[in-house]
């Protein structure tokens, strides 16, 4: 947390001031209420929770959602940093390996989308695909566009709707 409102506050107050800033200058608590006031100037606010994703479901994701919403809140963006680690209780496999990981995809979406929330989750690459990294690291984007190299559940890739491939290539 310490780390993402230092990150935040280094990307919104160099606009302001029109120079760069050391990250390692900026105390968080500090930054937390200069992010806090930026936000709510336009109406927004930002809420960040820690969860231990061993224990917390889709039930639990819909939980906070939908309580959220009671509270008066409109959620416009959820990020989820990451929706693979959280548990898969309720999700039957039925002996496929990644069933659960694709039914608890497709679940999130469905319930965003109803919720016209925008939800973003990272997910991991499949060994194959970090094969292609290593043997062909020019080639690598080219190759794994549109072919479902992702890790556990290469079947992701019918319940998300976007997806970003990122390499950071090391010189």
């Amino acid at each position: 947390l310490p780390i993402n409102m230092q990150t935040l506050y280094k990307q919104c107050y160099e606009q302001e001031v029109g120079h760069t800033i050391k990250k390692s200058e900026i105390d968080p608590t500090e930054a937390a209420k200069y992010m806090k006031a930026k936000f709510a100037e336009n109406g927004w606010h930002f809420l960040m929770f820690r969860i231990n994703p061993d224990e917390f479901t889709f039930s639990s994701l819909q939980s906070l959602t939908l309580g959220l919403e009671a509270d008066g809140y409109e959620i416009i963006v959820m990020t989820f940093d990451y929706l693979a680690m959280m548990s898969t209780k309720g999700f039957d496999n039925g002996g496929i390996t990644g069933r659960d990981k694709q039914a608890m995809f497709k679940r999130t979406r469905n319930f965003m989308v109803m919720h016209h929330i925008l939800f973003i989750t990272p997910h991991q690459l499949s060994t194959e695909a970090l094969g292609i990294e290593r043997d062909r690291p020019n080639q690598f984007l080219n190759e794994i566009l549109n072919r479902a190299y992702y890790n556990e559940c290469k079947t992701i890739a019918h319940a998300a709707d976007f997806e970003i491939n990122i390499q950071k290539p090391i010189v």
